[in-house]
C-alpha cells in the first residue's frame, strides 16, 4: 500500500515537473536571444554611428512624439526643402 502511495505521487508531479522545466528552458533561450540580440545591435551601432554623431543625438532628440526623431530642426529643414522645390517647380511651369 505504501508503495502505491509513492508510486502514485511520483507520477502525479512528474508532468508538472516536467512541464516547468520545459518552460523554464524555453524562457532562458528567450532571454539569451534578446541579450545577444540587444549586445548586436550595440556593436553594429557602434560601427554607423559615431561617437559626435550619438553625442549630438542624445543633445538634440527628446522623446515628444510630435516631432520626427524628437527633433523639430528636422521638420524645418524639410519644409525648406519643400518649398524650394516647390519654387522651383512653379517657376518651370511658368
Amino acid at each position: 500500500m505504501i508503495q502505491d502511495f509513492w508510486g502514485n505521487a511520483i507520477f502525479s508531479v512528474t508532468p508538472t515537473i516536467l512541464i516547468g522545466l520545459i518552460f523554464w528552458f524555453i524562457m532562458r533561450s528567450i532571454l539569451r536571444a534578446d541579450r545577444t540580440e540587444r549586445d548586436t545591435l550595440k556593436k553594429y551601432e557602434a560601427e554607423l554611428i559615431s561617437a559626435e554623431e550619438a553625442a549630438k543625438w542624445t543633445r538634440g532628440a527628446s522623446n515628444a512624439g510630435y516631432h520626427y526623431l524628437g527633433c523639430a530642426k528636422t521638420f524645418a529643414l524639410m519644409g525648406k526643402a519643400f518649398a524650394e522645390a516647390n519654387l522651383a517647380m512653379m517657376k518651370g511651369a511658368q
